[in-house]
């Protein structure tokens, strides 16, 4: 992580400190901050889109918001949009499009691992009936 990535992760830290002090007032501030951050541009689309909820008190999301703000400790909150809006969305999605060029290929954003779908049924008594017996 560079010099310019830990200060714009030290600016999302600051902006949802002073979120949390009054999120119903402050939430639409936070966008503001991340327009800015968004140097690239990579995230418009988004920030538009969030935009009328966060600036709309009687919205359904802009409640759930606050609600989250008052309720859930600030310290989880803070790793949860760092963790999900920064390390995740702004570091990894340009780590996403460097891999895509590396390699060749898309890079999905998460990755679904499903033990199962390999599965053979080879295992003892895989795909057979249950022949326990007995109570609980």
């Amino acid at each position: 992580m560079g010099l310019i990535d830990k200060a714009q992760g030290a600016a999302l830290d600051l902006a949802v400190s002073y979120v949390l002090k009054d999120p119903a007032r402050n939430l639409s501030r936070l966008l503001d901050v991340a327009e800015r951050l968004d140097v690239a541009h990579e995230h418009a689309h988004q920030i538009a889109a969030a935009r009328p909820a966060a600036s709309d008190p009687d919205n359904n999301w802009n409640k759930f918001v606050v609600r989250l703000c008052d309720e859930v400790d600030h310290d989880v909150l803070r790793a949860t949009v760092r963790n999900f809006l920064f390390n995740a969305s702004v570091l990894g999605m340009r780590k996403q499009a460097e891999s895509r060029e590396k390699y060749g290929c898309n890079v999905p954003w998460a990755i679904l691992m499903d033990p199962t779908s390999a599965c053979n049924l080879h295992a003892p008594a895989a795909g057979q009936p249950s022949t326990a017996t007995g109570s609980i």
